[in-house]
């Protein structure tokens, strides 16, 4: 019998099947970040789809993608913040069996051989771990050179329905491989009594920036709900959709 918590060797993240399937949320304060699918040049792949959305364990991604998130101020600076984490997060034994996998069948062949080899040389009085081995094969190299070209997007697509509450957050790889990692975003409304709500939303509305709630002359009890609905309506109106959305709510 198989043991599906297994993890495959020298690939951290990847499992016999028990990695995070399509539908799986992750929830913090203000979101929702939901693993949606896996595509290859824009489509479904038989192969890398199934892999990687059954055997993988993108639990690390998705805790990047929605910190990048968590201050919102603009679409911009969080792809920025998303795409300088997960580019440091590749350059370590976490990210390397996602990294791995990106990279060119005979360089991907290639290192798990030498890892394997460092693996049969291990010393026998000190303790053996597949971190080790890592560290000792990159030890005199360079990761930057071999971590593939990659984009996070942040976007409406056919989501516009839900008045830019809920985006798209894509990565997507291009290497050898042409691969996006999707995922689906949703900002929870902010809970506020009527008269909050509406006081908060005037206010939000008038600041170019949110370290301008500080200057306003209002209990300071008010300042963390004026500045939750100013970042609330910075995530709505960065969509393409018109600014009346947040009114809406």
């Amino acid at each position: 019998m198989v043991e599906v918590n297994e993890s495959v060797e020298f690939l951290p993240g990847f499992t016999n099947f028990a990695g995070t399937k399509p539908g799986a949320v992750l929830k913090k304060e203000e979101y929702l970040l939901t693993f949606s699918e896996v595509l290859l040049n824009g489509k479904k792949s038989a192969i890398v789809s199934r892999g990687l959305e059954s055997c993988y364990d993108w639990k690390d991604v998705m805790n990047i993608l929605i910190d990048s998130v968590e201050e919102f101020e603009n679409i911009e600076r969080a792809e920025e913040f998303a795409t300088e984490d997960l580019y440091h997060w590749l350059m370590t034994y976490s990210g390397w069996g996602l990294l791995s996998c990106l990279l060119p069948r005979k360089q991907h062949v290639r290192f798990n051989r030498k890892l394997r080899e460092i693996k049969e040389n291990w010393p026998q009085h000190q303790e053996y771990s597949e971190e080790g081995c890592w560290c000792i094969l990159f030890q005199d190299s360079d990761l930057e050179d071999i971590i593939p070209d990659f984009e996070v997007t942040i976007s409406d697509g056919e989501l516009r329905g839900d008045f830019g509450r809920k985006k798209w957050f894509d990565v997507r790889f291009i290497s050898t491989w042409n691969m996006t990692v999707r995922f689906g975003i949703e900002k929870k409304k902010c809970e506020n009594n009527p008269l909050v709500h509406i006081a908060t939303t005037a206010m939000a509305k008038q600041l170019e920036d949110v370290d301008h709630v500080e200057d306003l002359e209002i209990p300071k009890t008010l300042r963390s709900p004026v500045t939750k609905r100013w970042r609330d309506f910075q995530w709505l109106t960065s969509s393409e959709m018109s600014e009346n959305v947040f009114s809406r709510e």
